[in-house]
């Protein structure tokens, strides 16, 4: 090693965002810092980290919503988790080494970022800060809408092999979240709603399969 490189300081290579910065800002950071290369989920909470965590949660959710399924996707439901019980406790999150080194490869990193990307400016554009105020009127009700994302994360976690049994929560997340940081109680209340409309999508398909199931049965039985 040279003498100027020795002298030359090591910068901080992900500095972290304002806490009030855009989801939509922070994954154009992303994608320009580690296109083409690999990201570990210690980059991401480089970026977002302690100083948003409900952003975080926002965008583990997306991981989520990606058309294909994301290989990572168990350890990131774990964090979101995670995060809401700090977010519970009121304390900074703190993870695992396991997820802290979980790996987006190059490809998989570019396609939830360009996807993720849509998603979040959409949700920018429709939230009103104020609407509905009195959902967020005190820090007892932000805990219990908090409360319903840990309830989001631990459905995310279930190993259900249900179409669609990931989306509900996710949306559900991504909702709830962005209401909480938009201070928009209708996109609060709607983050609720999915959540509950998932509940009752899985005992519907639940109840479903059970009719089939003593259906066939019938029928096998009436052959012997």
């Amino acid at each position: 090693m040279s003498e100027a490189s020795a002298e030359q300081p090591q910068a901080a290579p992900h500095p972290p965002f304002p806490k009030d910065a855009k989801l939509s800002e922070q994954l154009a950071y992303l994608h320009n810092v580690f296109a083409g290369k690999p990201m570990l989920f210690r980059d991401m909470v480089g970026v977002l980290g302690a100083h948003a965590p409900l952003l975080l949660i926002i965008l583990l959710a997306l991981l989520f919503t990606v058309p294909n399924p994301i290989p990572v996707s168990a350890p990131f439901g774990f964090a979101i988790v995670v995060v809401a019980i700090s977010l519970l406790r009121g304390r900074e999150p703190r993870f695992s080494e396991k997820i802290l080194n979980a790996r987006f490869s190059p490809s998989v990193h570019d396609k939830l970022v360009r996807f993720s990307a849509r998603i979040s400016k959409g949700i920018e554009r429709w939230l009103h800060p104020g609407r509905a105020a009195v959902i967020l009127a005190t820090p007892a009700r932000e805990r219990l809408h908090v409360f319903g994302l840990l309830l989001a994360g631990v459905y995310l976690l279930l190993p259900l092999p249900v179409p669609f049994s990931n989306t509900f929560p996710a949306w559900a997340i991504m909702f709830v979240a962005s209401g909480l940081i938009g201070r928009d109680g209708v996109f609060v209340m709607l983050g609720h709603a999915v959540l509950v409309a998932g509940v009752f999508y899985l005992v519907f398909l639940g109840a479903t399969m059970a009719v089939v199931m003593n259906q066939l049965w019938d029928w096998i039985t009436g052959l012997f």
